[in-house]
């Protein structure tokens, strides 16, 4: 699990470096760009910032409070901490089991795997705001 996490944070910030470059350089690429007024670009550029920030600010202050965290290896804890601060209400990105267990150390099971990326991709999916997916 903790491999996943680390893989997954890596993605993520390569996400976001992207997400960065694109609201920055979109003018360059948009064919219909030429025929906007500055208006229209100074509120597109506000947008395209807004997503940015929106998507990659934690939902959470602080990490979850795992009942292994001693388990988790250093290597890994800045990763699983990142990651377990985004997602919606009770329901983040990365959590533990019902008791409270990330257990870093064990494989990943296909449910785990599907519901980890389900939200991950939910939250970290900008595809609907510049129209080509991220990864």
């Amino acid at each position: 699990m903790q491999e996943f996490a680390v893989m997954a944070h890596r993605v993520m910030e390569w996400g976001k470096q992207k997400a960065e470059y694109m609201a920055e350089h979109w003018l360059e690429t948009n064919p219909w760009a030429d025929q906007m007024t500055p208006e229209e670009i100074a509120d597109h550029n506000k947008e395209r910032r807004d997503v940015v920030i929106n998507t990659y600010t934690p939902t959470y202050s602080e990490p979850m409070n795992f009942a292994d965290k001693d388990k988790i290896a250093s290597w890994a804890k800045d990763a699983v901490n990142e990651l377990s601060k985004y997602g919606y209400s009770e329901n983040r990105i990365l959590s533990g089991d019902e008791n409270g267990y990330l257990k870093p150390a064990e494989m990943l099971s296909k449910v785990r795997f599907l519901v980890f990326m389900y939200k991950f991709n939910h939250r970290f999916d900008l595809y609907k705001a510049y129209g080509e997916p991220l990864f």
